[in-house]
């Protein structure tokens, strides 16, 4: 079948970057034809390009258009309406990543939500399907009831519907749909089934030369970590480890490792430099999704979540316990929550420097690998049984 794609693919970052290309390759494995639509306004291009440093940039654009199957450019739905048109595709995939917010900002409904396609008669009849789809906002509630209605018909329309966190499906579930559950199905992100769609077997990865290692990623310049790392580097170097830094799109921390990753870095060597260590720490939703695909152990700094400033304030404090507890909005609480695993993640940089840097050696080396597989095993049964599910309806 050909099987268009819209998802967020095109922006510099590691995480969007690899979704998009698992989906690609999961459908390419099931005998399908995937086409990315290379839907990606200008401004967005701009926002990304403030945020990573321009050695950078082409290692995204570089692993887009060497790794996935695109449309011609679009900046608009009528450009996106004019393609569809005049393709004969059999489905069209939504998702996945953070893609159903609709900011204050914007007038008109974002093209995620597949109004210009159930709206426009001649391609209405085009099964579709939202798969593990995300919301990082406060909801729809600031929508007008008009919109919110308007939303509702849209979504009512979608053939097939999975989100990818329980948060998600709140929100929606409580702004468009008054309460009612009619978003019911919860599916992981597709980066979970990436190592085994891979061509190139993870082994052969250059990061081998560096022997057995940690790796970590930190925020930009966090020089408040400066004496925390020189503690971990040392309790890593004496069990037998290295301490390897794998840089964030926006830059690196500029700490002392035993060795930084230089920029410009590929998204699947990114990727790679996770799932050949012996243990993760840091942050990034994506960086986790990694770990669990590749049974590594780890440890979140998990950045997400409630931003309210009696939040912030519980952290200046140091009062990261209660702090914890309006985290439900994050991803990653809600992905650890649902798999049992909540011990492997703290709040925030301020949580992670409350742990003592041997504590969190021993953590990683005496993590229970089975509770990772079973999480990795059990997701990814969810994944495949709702893609299977999607292209009976795609076929029907």
């Amino acid at each position: 079948m050909n099987i268009a794609i819209l998802t967020y693919h095109r922006p510099y970052n590691f995480g969007a970057n690899l979704q998009a290309l698992a989906t690609t390759l999961y459908l390419k494995k099931l005998g399908h034809s995937p086409v990315v639509l290379d839907y990606y306004p200008d401004e967005g291009r701009e926002v990304y390009r403030k945020m990573v440093p321009e050695v950078q940039w082409a290692a995204h654009d570089n692993f887009i258009s060497k790794n996935l199957p695109l449309s011609p450019k679009f900046i608009n739905k009528r450009e996106l309406i004019g393609y569809v048109e005049s393709m004969q595709f059999n489905g069209v995939i939504v998702g996945a990543d953070a893609v159903w917010s609709w900011s204050k900002e914007l007038k008109e409904m974002p093209p995620y939500f597949l109004d210009w396609l159930i709206e426009t008669p001649s391609i209405s009849k085009i099964p579709s399907a939202i798969m593990s789809v995300a919301n990082m906002s406060n909801g729809f509630k600031h929508l007008t009831r008009e919109e919110r209605q308007h939303l509702k018909n849209v979504i009512e329309h979608i053939s097939f519907v999975s989100v990818r966190d329980k948060w998600t499906k709140y929100v929606i579930n409580r702004d468009i749909f008054n309460g009612d559950e009619y978003i019911k199905i919860l599916n992981p992100d597709p980066v979970l089934v990436l190592k085994d769609l891979l061509p190139q077997p993870p082994e052969m990865h250059c990061s081998k030369k560096y022997g057995d290692y940690f790796v970590c990623t930190l925020p930009k310049s966090c020089y408040i970590m400066r004496k925390w790392i020189y503690k971990l580097k040392k309790y890593a170097n004496e069990k037998g480890f290295k301490l390897i830094e794998l840089p964030l799109p926006g830059g690196i921390s500029n700490l002392n490792f035993d060795y930084t990753v230089p920029y410009p870095l590929d998204p699947l060597d990114w990727y790679n430099w996770i799932i050949n260590s012996k243990g993760f720490i840091g942050l990034r939703f994506h960086a986790i999704i990694s770990a669990i695909s590749g049974d590594i152990p780890f440890l979140s700094v998990d950045s997400y979540g409630n931003s309210l400033k009696v939040n912030k304030m519980f952290n200046f404090i140091k009062m990261y316990k209660i702090a914890r507890l309006y985290d439900y909005k994050s991803k990653i609480y809600q992905l650890l929550n649902d798999i049992g695993m909540k011990d492997r993640r703290v709040h925030g940089i301020r949580g992670l420097q409350a742990m003592s840097p041997k504590l969190v050696i021993k953590k990683l080396l005496n993590c229970d690998k089975n509770k990772i597989v079973s999480a990795r095993e059990s997701l990814g049964n969810i994944y495949v049984s709702n893609m299977e599910k999607v292209m009976n309806v795609f076929n029907n």
